[in-house]
Parts: structure tokens; sequence; C-alpha cells
């Protein structure tokens, strides 16, 4: 499955990469042919350089349609199978204490499809004895009924204390989380763990958390401490030492539009929203 994703997104960079160098080469044939007389035949031979370049971007296009196309169906086989084999396991492996070896088999082949260890596929038998049996919720449930009871006959025996105290306590126990944060406060905050997942894989390639919060923090200072408003080009954030050039660079800064923390024009232009 990884490597399904990785070709696609190398497939993106490629025509990427061509349109990119297309577009620079037929500016500067433009600003050429403005300085010089028009030649027919030259003209000609640009236009079908242009044609068998523009072919070429069909064909990496249609590529990468295909493999779309591909990853797609190998996730639908994959989701299928793990259904199956999850179906086969609940079956086999209900009140049996030790595994069979086709037991066993189907738990590696999950195994591989998921990239989870064995160990951590594998649970507990419903006989298990009482120390090994985890709680069910009834029990779950009534043990927070008792706990909550005795937490409230204990600060009700506590001088200056009353159940309004304790529900206040429990309401600023609340945690907000890191977007709900920055609309309320002028200071930094580094993105989570959390926000960084829900942002789609083929966005993220190869970009480290720890990368995208040292680019993060250096435009937050940039346009927030030092109230900077003018847009930043790349090459101005490559000499700030952002390192923004190239696949993960640019994919950098993509994440944080994705999380609505910056904002890119059409020339790559960067600036905080």
């Amino acid at each position: 499955m990884q490597k399904a994703v990785d070709n696609l997104e190398a497939l993106f960079e490629k025509a990427e990469t061509d349109l990119t160098f297309l577009s620079r080469k037929l500016q500067m044939e433009n600003g050429q042919a403005l300085k010089e007389e028009n030649n027919p035949i030259k003209l000609m031979t640009a236009i079908e350089e242009v044609k068998t370049e523009y072919s070429a971007l069909v064909k990496d296009i249609s590529a990468i349609q295909t493999a779309q196309k591909d990853a797609v169906d190998f996730f639908k086989s994959s989701l299928t199978t793990m259904t199956q084999l999850l179906d086969k396991l609940d079956t086999q492996s209900e009140g049996s204490t030790e595994l069979a070896e086709s037991t066993k088999t189907m738990y590696e082949e999950l195994s591989e499809l998921l990239g989870v260890p064995v160990v951590n596929l594998i649970t507990l038998p419903s006989h298990q004895t009482d120390d090994q049996r985890l709680p069910t919720q009834d029990e779950v449930s009534g043990a927070h009924a008792v706990a909550t009871s005795k937490e409230s006959a204990s600060l009700a025996r506590q001088p200056g204390t009353d159940i309004g105290k304790c529900q206040q306590k429990e309401s600023n126990s609340y945690q907000l989380s890191a977007s709900e944060r920055r609309v309320n406060t002028q200071d930094f905050i580094e993105i989570t763990s959390e926000e960084f997942q829900t942002v789609s894989e083929l966005v993220r390639g190869k970009v480290k958390l720890d990368d995208l919060n040292r680019t993060y923090k250096l435009l937050w200072q940039h346009f927030k401490e030092q109230g900077k408003k003018e847009s930043l080009s790349p090459q101005q954030m490559n000499s700030m030492g952002l390192r923004v050039s190239g696949a993960t660079g640019e994919a950098k800064l993509k994440v944080l539009r994705s999380l609505k923390l910056c904002q890119i024009n059409k020339n790559g232009e960067v600036k905080l929203s």
C-alpha cells in the first residue's frame, strides 16, 4: 500500500516539474522572439517541440490516472480481504485457548496488510480467568458510580467545599484543541500530532512534524512578532532558513495551508492566515 502511494506521489511530482519546465521554456522563447525577427522555420520547430512536450505531459497525466485507479482498486481489495480474515478469525478463535496453525497464518496475513505487529492483533480468549479478564461495561460503570459517590461524600465532609466547586473543577479540566486555543490567544501554539494526522498522506508526503513546527514558528515570528505584512517569496523563505524548496519543502507549506494556518498565492508566495 505504501509503495503505491509513493509511486503516485512521484508521478505527481514529475508532472508538476514538467509543467514548470514547459512554462519557463515558453516564456524564454517568447521573450527572445520579441527581440529578433520572426523566423517561420524556427516558429514551426518550436511548435513541434511544444506539441511533443504536450504529448509527453498527456501521457504522464494518463499514467497518474491509471496509478490512482490501481491504488483505489488495491485499497478496495485489501479492505475486502481484511474483512473476510477478521470474520474467519472471530469464528475460529471463539472459545479456544490456543490458536490453530491456520488461524496463526491468517493473523500473519492480516498483520502484513495492516502493517501492525501480530501480537497487537491477537486478543485474549473470552473464557479467561478472573485475574486476566477485562472488565465489562457494566462493571466499569458500577465502579465509576461508587467512586463518584465516595468523592461527593468526601467533599461534603470537608469545610469550604461543595458540589458546585467540584463541578467547576471538572469543567475547568476540559482541554481545548490547538486550533481553538489559537483563536483565543496571540501566543504561538505548535501543531499537534492529532492536527498533523488530519492532513492527507498524499499532501504530507515525507514531512516530519518537528520540521513542520520549525517552519511554522519562523513564519509566526516573521509575521506576528515582527509585524511584517508582505508575503514571502520562496527565495526569501529559503534565505531565512525555512528550506521550502523541493518536494518536501513545498509539502510543508501545503500542510500549513491545509490546516488553514497560511495562504499561498499563484506565485508560491506565503502569508500567515
